[in-house]
Order: C-alpha cells, then sequence, then structure tokens
C-alpha cells in the first residue's frame, strides 16, 4: 500500500469515454484537411484527401465497387484484400476448388492462372453484382 499516493486530492481522475471520442476526432482531422494540398495525379492521395462523413452507412465492399473508375489501381488492391479468407468452411471450398482445376487432366493450366479462377469464385460467390460489370 505504499506504492498509493497519500493525498489522493492530487491523482486525476480521467473523463469518462464519451461517443465522440477516438473515432469522431479522426472524422474531424479528416473534415479540416485542406483540399488544395492534394495531389490529382496521385490517387492514394487524392483518395487520402477525399471527404468522409461518418454517418453514412455502406459497406467497404460496395464503397470500392462504386469508387472503382475513380480509384482504379485502388480498387484492385481492395478486391486482392477482399480476396482473403476469413474462415475455415471457405477456405475448404477453396481447397476443394483447386483440387478439381489442378488434377492430372489439366497438365497445362498453371497455377498462377487457378489461383486467379479460384479467387475469381470466391469473389462471384460474395459479390456477384460483381459480374454484371464485366459482361
Amino acid at each position: 500500500m505504499d506504492m498509493l499516493p497519500k493525498d489522493m486530492s492530487s491523482v486525476r481522475n480521467s473523463p469518462a469515454p464519451t461517443k465522440n471520442d477516438g473515432v469522431e476526432d479522426l472524422y474531424d482531422l479528416l473534415r479540416d484537411t485542406p483540399q488544395s494540398t492534394c495531389d490529382a495525379n496521385n490517387e492514394l492521395e487524392r483518395y487520402l484527401c477525399e471527404h468522409v462523413d461518418s454517418n453514412y452507412s455502406e459497406t467497404l465492399e460496395n464503397y470500392w465497387h462504386r469508387k472503382k473508375n475513380e480509384y482504379p489501381a485502388l480498387y484492385e488492391a481492395a478486391t486482392k484484400l477482399f480476396s482473403v479468407i476469413p474462415s475455415e468452411s471457405i477456405c475448404e471450398s477453396c481447397f476443394s476448388t483447386a483440387s478439381y482445376l489442378l488434377d492430372k487432366r489439366r497438365t497445362r493450366l498453371q497455377y498462377s492462372k487457378a489461383e486467379l479462377v479460384v479467387m475469381g469464385c470466391q469473389l462471384a460467390n460474395k459479390f456477384p453484382h460483381w459480374l454484371d460489370d464485366l459482361a
């Protein structure tokens, strides 16, 4: 008990977190970013300078689908990121698709092409509306 201060009046209590702490502060900082400092030719700079509306409810997948023409390189990176397999059952499905593609009958199919087919199958299952844009 010798570690505690004898006079507790000098100990400051931190204020209880409010709804606006954290994320709202970050949004406020983003809103205050001057738009004139953004390089119009750099996708990443334009993306980072983009206005963020914290009240707008949109999934990440829908956001990137909507912005794919505005940020094509970032859109491609986002689609690769969204292809990460988050659960074991989806992983098993990928292995099943890959084993179907990479059997003894398909000896000329490159592994890189098979990987793209498996990734495409998973994305098509999760985001079927993206296929409409390819047609």
